[in-house]
């Protein structure tokens, strides 16, 4: 079961961060500065309920099934657990404080490091998502 959440919340959030990274982020720029601050807003507000849930039943489930272990190798989980920790770690020094910048109105040169920075995370949760399938899948 644990092992599904991992699964099903890592292809989750593969497929939505590649979704913001290539859609959602590069449309800040077209937002005119007198309704950006709103737009941020909403889309920090909005993106917060679907990323947060997801995020934190991926973690739980990654620390979970590195201690009490897997189907899987356990150096296979050490990997997937420093992935996962590395998204975190992405989140909390990258995208926060430039969404934090954001939040105080458009800056293109912000969202173009909001840009550039979500790629860590990016790669990151599509290199998980791709042992974790050949993992199941083998």
């Amino acid at each position: 079961m644990t092992e599904m959440l991992q699964f099903a919340s890592t292809l989750f959030m593969t497929g939505l961060i590649w979704l913001v990274q290539r859609v959602q982020y590069p449309g800040f720029h077209h937002v005119d500065e007198a309704s950006f601050p709103t737009f941020h807003e909403e889309h920090s507000r909005r993106i917060s309920t679907v990323v947060g849930p997801a995020m934190l039943i991926e973690l739980l489930a990654a620390i979970y099934l590195t201690y009490a272990g897997t189907t899987f190798p356990l150096w296979i989980q050490w990997i997937c657990l420093a992935l996962t920790l590395g998204t975190w770690l992405s989140t909390a020094l990258l995208q926060v404080p430039a969404h934090r910048r954001l939040a105080q109105g458009k800056s293109d040169p912000w969202i173009d490091r909001l840009i550039r920075g979500n790629w860590v995370r990016t790669v990151l949760w599509t290199i998980k998502s791709l042992i974790l399938i050949s993992t199941h899948s083998g």
